[in-house]
């Protein structure tokens, strides 16, 4: 059985990002998605965003039983988990479509960024001597988790997404996020490993989206 989000149903403007997250979310033109989707602690209780357009329904799959999500905005789904603890609150995400598919995941966007202060400044002073460690795509345990770290220098983009067999190459699943003034574009995807397939969707300052290999 699907559990409602709260035994105290919450409004539906706790759950909503605002109408300027949602549109650039939905049109992939977000720099920091981090931001707006994942986990993010609300009065003691935690709210959980998730975005894909062409999903028919969302659960929250936790210890505590699973969570029915609501269609908010714009594609992106949310649920409030009342009295939980955000600081280990295990979650997956269980994407349900039309056809009868499903697809389960563990959610990127609760993961802190990969790169630290030391390298951001220096690739952003330009004197950093071991780019190979920290761009690209590097298996990375996070929080106990196995998964991909991506990183890619683009710092003229209004976005980036990774695109790969992980996501059916649907850049708009996985935007990353900006690492400010350094101009890298990270994220980290759980649960995939060496040998995936990849390429990066940059929004270029044109406004033209194209696909290119790392």
């Amino acid at each position: 059985m699907v559990r409602p989000m709260s035994p105290t149903r919450p409004t539906l403007n706790l759950l909503a990002p605002s109408q300027e997250d949602a549109t650039r979310i939905a049109c992939g033109e977000h720099h920091d998605p981090h931001s707006t989707l994942g986990l993010h602690l609300v009065d003691g209780s935690v709210v959980i965003r998730a975005f894909h357009p062409d999903a028919t329904g969302v659960s929250v799959l936790a210890a505590s039983g699973p969570y029915k999500m609501q269609n908010v905005e714009n594609g992106i789904w949310a649920a409030f988990v009342a009295g939980a603890d955000a600081a280990d609150f295990a979650y997956r995400l269980r994407f349900e479509f039309a056809d009868g598919n499903a697809w389960e995941r563990r959610d990127p966007y609760r993961f802190l960024p990969t790169l630290g202060e030391v390298d951001l400044h220096l690739i952003g002073e330009g004197t950093h001597e071991r780019l190979y460690d920290v761009l690209g795509a590097h298996p990375r345990t996070m929080d106990g988790v196995d998964g991909v770290a991506f990183a890619v220098w683009a710092p003229g983009a209004r976005s980036v997404r990774v695109a790969g067999d992980f996501d059916a190459w649907d850049g708009r699943l996985m935007p990353m996020r900006s690492l400010g003034s350094s101009g890298v574009w990270e994220l980290f995807v759980p649960d995939i490993g060496p040998g995936e397939l990849y390429k990066y969707e940059v929004l270029g300052a044109d406004g033209q989206l194209r696909l290119k290999g790392d």
